[in-house]
């Protein structure tokens, strides 16, 4: 059986421990990740599937019937809020049935809590219900693997801090990237915008602490250093180049010295350094 890309996506998936968006309590919540695990189940059958099919993608209003051989368990393919009669997820009728080369895989949702109920259901992303299933939250899996709030049991959740530092550190690194293409200049002041190519999932520019649906992000870039070239930089081990801060505004921009005060994480901020490097600094 050939290796599908997809398998990378599902590797670098399994890395980030997501925080679980909506509410907290009761059996919404226990629902949630019961839909969450079994969305994981469906995007390992998937790659299965995909590997099989040569790099493509199962076919609408089939798709259930194709991924079954791969499906231990039926309940599986049912999103745990609609009940036995139902099933309550479809597969997304933009993807269906194409090659996975055609397709954006960090952006393009796979399979999703859905108002069409019947089985092998392929609908529009449209039809994600509104308000969402679990606490206004719908469960939703990418075809690169991410299922946003799913907690692996078996994986011990990454503390917040390790998660921001690796976060800063990936941005240290797009950000050097960037440089390598403009004659070693650092990027202006619309960092962000300028280094998504680069950075391909998008909940990196985000601190770990915020809801990954909020409109926060919680990283500034030094001020200092806005379209520095990377030559000229004195003492790049000790500059901090992005770090935890107080701003929470999409392509901040700011003093270094602005972190919250305590520490975002239990007293802590992440910081990254014009050298590469990253750690963890009490404010």
């Amino acid at each position: 059986m050939r290796k599908s890309p997809f398998v990378a996506g599902l590797a670098i998936a399994a890395g980030i421990t997501i925080l679980a968006c909506g509410g907290t309590g009761g059996s919404q919540t226990n629902d949630f990740q019961t839909a969450l695990a079994r969305l994981r189940q469906l995007s390992n059958a998937s790659n299965l599937y995909i590997g099989d099919y040569d790099d493509t993608l199962p076919l609408a209003n089939r798709w259930m019937d194709g991924l079954a051989p791969y499906v231990t368990n039926p309940d599986n393919f049912v999103s745990p809020a609609v009940g036995s009669s139902n099933y309550g997820f479809a597969l997304n009728a933009d993807a269906a049935g194409r090659a996975l080369s055609s397709l954006d895989a960090a952006a393009t949702l796979l399979i999703f809590d859905s108002t069409v109920l019947g089985r092998n259901a392929t609908a529009s992303t449209s039809t994600q219900p509104s308000p969402g299933r679990y606490n206004g939250t719908n469960s939703l899996l990418y075809l690169d693997g991410r299922i946003p709030g799913y907690v692996d049991p078996e994986v011990p959740p990454t503390p917040l801090i390790d998660q921001s530092v690796a976060r800063v550190g990936q941005l240290a690194t797009a950000a050097f990237i960037y440089s390598g293409d403009y004659d070693d200049a650092l990027p202006l002041n619309n960092w962000v915008d300028a280094t998504s190519s680069i950075v391909t999932r998008p909940e990196i520019y985000r601190s770990p602490i915020f809801d990954p649906q909020a409109n926060q992000y919680g990283y500034s870039y030094n001020v200092l250093l806005v379209g520095a070239n990377t030559q000229t930089i004195e003492n790049p081990a000790l500059t901090i180049l992005f770090f935890d801060s107080v701003q929470n505004q999409r392509n901040s921009v700011d003093v270094a010295t602005n972190r919250p005060t305590p520490g975002r994480y239990g007293g802590q901020n992440a910081v990254s350094y014009a050298n590469g490097s990253k750690g963890k600094l009490s404010p």
